[in-house]
């Protein structure tokens, strides 16, 4: 399922119930972080601030003890959502923290 989030990004919720979000508005981890405002149009961004949960309880997963991890390419969030489709509807949040930041290291 696609959502526009805030009109800054979105979310894509897989069949396995893992959730990506991708924001790159104003006030993101991004290079459009300082740019425009809350109601202003979002440029295009060469990078973005992304979080991850499960829809069974939405708590965000921590990326080394932040629930956003910024300046994130294209390129790896196409990687991480081809890893994410591959998990388990039941991974614990634990686990999937080990997995998001051995693929950001």
């Amino acid at each position: 399922m696609f959502n526009i989030s805030a009109r800054k990004g979105f979310h894509i919720t897989l069949a396995n119930g893992w959730t990506l979000s991708v924001q790159f508005g104003y006030g993101n981890y991004c290079d459009n972080r300082r740019t425009g405002s809350f109601d202003s149009a979002v440029p295009a961004c060469p990078n973005a601030e992304i979080a991850v949960w499960h829809t069974r309880e939405h708590n965000m997963i921590e990326f080394h003890a932040d629930q956003v991890k910024g300046w994130v390419t294209p390129d790896q969030v196409a990687r991480l959502l081809g890893l994410m489709v591959t998990w388990p509807a039941d991974l614990s949040d634990y686990a999937t923290s080990l997995k998001l930041t051995e693929f950001f290291e």
